[in-house]
């Protein structure tokens, strides 16, 4: 065949037409098998029930959504893996800088501390439409606090913000250890690089480091101990503490919180002190220089304020020691400085325990558990370990041991131990109405009951109490306080109940209680007991200071119903807006099913009566524990035991139900048939335990 130019031609122009149809043709399968797949449902990984989205069961638990494909599940399984190993190698970093003291990082920088507005400022410049027109004239207040130790990239590993259950190996990625030295208890930075391979001890089993330290444990652990490790592998505990005005008390809170640990070497204190700044050595009351009339008469009327509400006890900073270190190096607040991180903060500027709980968050600096008390409370012998071995006890990485403490009375002031065999269950909750905020739930304090400590396991309850809360580090990340909920004080612990419900997050109550509460005193013999002066010119709480504003604090209220979902917003809806995403309420389960399975009538504003015997009773745990997931990442509410669980009182009568009127039988006749059967005896084993 002769070719010519123009059969050549043709032929070029068609291998081009075939490379195109080639092209064409690849790209529309590829374009076809892309569409099919994203129609796949996704596949949820064994034993896991709970995954990605927002499609709500009946039950209340989030289902299957159906928005990713096989493809998409590669990427993603390969995005958690890399994060899995940078959080695994920040373990090690963490372990290295413990204990983190962010007061003595520099302020100007930028990737350390930043400035918010006051919360209380942040309304009074919201919405003019709601607020008091003269709201705009208050000049507008600033304050610098330290960064979240959670990053946007972090609270989205970790379940999205709560658009999904965190797996297991993430929780495990959060939550820092020490590695301590075998004969001296002391820490040792340079073993941080074998914490993933090695095992964290059950130091129940070990002798008291001060025992060790002093070689008394003779030849016989000295065998034993000869073919162990030269450390041992110990969680670390971030204590947070929130101190309004509590001077001397909180100062005996430190001694002893560090006196009492078994390893007090894991431990790490953070406390946001709200104190009044000593008028006498303050600038701001001095008139030496000419500022003007006006500006001279507010720093006039500031100092006398000042002088009128001062008191040297109640508003010394709680890390100033007794004595000068110099004098006596012994001092806790000498000895352990270097574990004791505080924020000062002017107590004239204190907008409630909300506000100041919510910077002792941002302290938090990745420590594998987090314990919040208050800061004037009693602490057991050995409380650290004893605490760590009820939480572990429930093998239950969502589990929160959470209560109202009982009174510093239960504790023996000398050795530590405890004092009564009972124990606090938060377990009654009611719908208050008050002119000042509105309608709001508000827990009641529950005795320490003789009934629930017959059985020495941890029990189910359904509230969070704030006067003491234990919990898995990444709890901190997940459920922080509200930034913009100011002049709260009924309400917060409804907030952070139903968050971390709705994150996968279980109550507890702890078996042995660890913190007792030195509660208001009364008359002059507690007061003596409880190390307090008389104070009858110093308000005690914060809503008695001139800074106090009760239209801020209805609104606060107004948000803080609205994101828990107690339907009773009186703005039409109308809220403060900020973060609603980061302290807002998870999709894991639904606000509905917390209401629901625990008694909560919101159209009436009424609970389901007698949760108090259903919990002491054991038949909570009864009904609960066996939808605990199998890789422990909390209880299932998909399980058959909870799939349609409502909670309905059937208790007409009980036995030991305390309240007065409801029962035949007075609290008063339920103690003195508890005092027969030796149920208030006193705690002989804890009291040896402490003098061994």
């Amino acid at each position: 065949m002769k070719i010519t130019k123009r059969s050549l031609r043709k032929h070029h122009a068609y291998q081009r037409r075939k490379k195109v149809y080639v092209c064409l043709g690849v790209s529309t399968i590829l374009l076809g098998l892309f569409h099919v797949t994203i129609g796949l449902p996704f596949l949820p990984s064994s034993g896991e029930n709970i995954t990605v989205g927002g499609n709500r069961s009946a039950n209340g638990t989030t289902s299957s959504n159906g928005n990713q494909s096989p493809i998409q599940r590669l990427i993603s399984a390969r995005q958690q893996s890399r994060q899995l190993k940078f959080y695994q190698q920040q373990q090690i970093e963490d372990c290295k800088n413990f204990p983190v003291l962010v007061h003595k990082q520099n302020q100007d920088e930028d990737d350390k501390w930043e400035t918010i507005e006051h919360p209380a400022s942040s309304y009074l410049h919201w919405d003019q439409n709601i607020l008091p027109e003269e709201a705009h004239k208050i000049p507008r207040k600033f304050l610098k606090v330290p960064h979240m130790y959670a990053t946007r990239e972090m609270r989205e590993y970790l379940g999205n913000y709560g658009e999904r259950l965190m797996t297991k190996e993430q929780a495990q990625s959060i939550g820092s250890y020490v590695m301590l030295d075998r004969k001296t208890w002391k820490r040792v930075p340079e073993a941080c690089a074998d914490i993933h391979t090695t095992e964290v001890e059950d130091t129940d089993l070990l002798d008291d480091a001060d025992d060790d330290a002093e070689g008394g444990g003779g030849e016989d652990n000295a065998d034993s101990s000869s073919t162990a490790t030269p450390y041992i592998k110990v969680e670390t505990i971030n204590v947070m503490l929130a101190s309004f005005r509590d001077g001397t008390m909180c100062k005996n809170t430190l001694k002893g919180l560090f006196r009492r640990a078994k390893f007090p070497e894991r431990v790490r204190v953070t406390i946001v002190d709200q104190v009044l700044p000593n008028p006498y050595d303050s600038e701001e009351g001095s008139d030496d220089e000419d500022d003007g009339d006006d500006n001279n008469n507010n720093k006039k009327n500031k100092a006398a304020d000042h002088e009128k509400y001062y008191d040297e006890e109640s508003d010394t900073p709680c890390i100033t020691p007794f004595y000068p270190c110099e004098e006596d190096p012994t001092q806790v607040l000498c000895e352990f400085q270097s574990q004791i991180d505080t924020l000062p903060f002017n107590a004239f500027e204190s907008s409630g325990p909300v506000t100041s709980r919510h910077l002792a968050y941002r302290m938090y600096r990745g420590e594998y558990f987090v314990l919040q008390a208050d800061s004037h409370v009693e602490f057991t012998y050995q409380w650290d370990q004893d605490i760590i071995t009820q939480w572990k006890s429930a093998q239950n990485e969502m589990g929160i041991m959470s209560v109202y403490p009982d009174h510093a009375f239960f504790v023996d002031p000398k050795t530590g131990g405890r004092t009564a065999r009972c124990r606090a269950i938060m377990c009654s909750t009611s719908f208050e109405d008050s002119p000042e905020f509105g309608m709001h739930l508000r827990h009641d304090q529950e005795p320490c009951t003789a009934l629930a400590f017959k059985d020495r396991r941890l029990q189910l309850q359904a509230y969070w109490g704030a006067g003491f809360s234990f919990a898995r580090g990444h709890f901190a990340i997940n459920i922080p306080y509200d930034q913009y909920l100011p002049h709260i004080f009924q309400g917060e612990e409804s907030n952070i109940g139903v968050r971390a419900f709705t994150y996968g997050y279980d109550m507890y109550a702890p078996s042995g209680p660890v913190v007792y509460h030195y509660y208001t005193a009364k008359n002059d013999v507690e007061r003596k007991q409880y190390h307090q002066k008389k104070r009858d010119k110093i308000p005690l709480r914060f809503w008695e200071l001139p800074s106090y504003d009760p239209e801020v604090a209805f609104q606060a209220m107004q948000r803080l119903n609205t994101i828990i979902e107690l339907k009773n917003n009186d703005n039409g809806g109308h809220v403060f807006p900020n973060e609603l995403k980061e302290y807002g309420t998870g999709k894991v389960r639904t606000v509905d099913r917390y209401y629901d399975t625990f008694g909560y009538h919101r159209d009436t504003r009424t609970m389901e009566p007698n949760m108090c015997m259903f919990v002491t009773s054991q038949e909570m745990n009864k009904k609960f524990i066996p939808a605990l997931r199998p890789n422990t990442m909390g209880l299932d509410y998909n399980h058959k035991s909870l799939k349609d669980y409502v909670y309905k009182d059937k208790w007409p009568c009980p036995k030991y139900y305390w309240k007065e009127g409801a029962c035949s039988k007075s609290r008063d006749e339920a103690e003195e048939e508890e005092e027969e059967e030796g149920l208030w005896e006193y705690d002989d084993t804890s009291k040896e335990d402490a003098e061994a």
